[in-house]
C-alpha cells in the first residue's frame, strides 16, 4: 500500500537575494538545525563540483567551483507506490 508525500518546488534564485535571506535568518532565528527543522527551511544553498557523480561529491579533493541558490516556491502532493500497485492502477489506461 502506497502513501502521499510532499515535495518542494524549488526556483533559482541570485546569491544577492539568497544572502539577503541567510543575514535575516540568522538574526531573527539563528543557526542550529534544530531551528531549521522545526521552521523548515525554504532556501537552500547548494556547491557545484569538478566533478560530477556521489564519490566525486565526497573527495575531499574534488574543489567547489561555485553554488546554486533556490527559494522554496511550493509543494507538490505525490503518491508513493510500488511497482506491482502501479500497474494495478494504470491497467485501465
Amino acid at each position: 500500500m502506497g502513501y502521499f508525500e510532499k515535495f518542494p518546488i524549488w526556483k533559482e534564485i541570485s546569491e544577492k537575494e539568497y544572502s539577503k535571506w541567510e543575514t535575516k535568518w540568522k538574526t531573527d532565528v539563528g543557526e542550529s538545525c534544530i531551528e531549521c527543522l522545526l521552521f523548515g527551511m525554504t532556501h537552500k544553498k547548494e556547491p557545484i563540483y569538478e566533478r560530477q557523480g556521489l564519490f566525486a561529491m565526497i573527495d575531499p579533493d574534488n574543489p567547489i567551483l561555485g553554488y546554486k541558490y533556490y527559494k522554496k516556491v511550493g509543494e507538490e502532493l505525490c503518491y508513493l507506490c510500488g511497482s506491482e500497485e502501479y500497474k494495478y492502477l494504470t491497467k485501465g489506461k
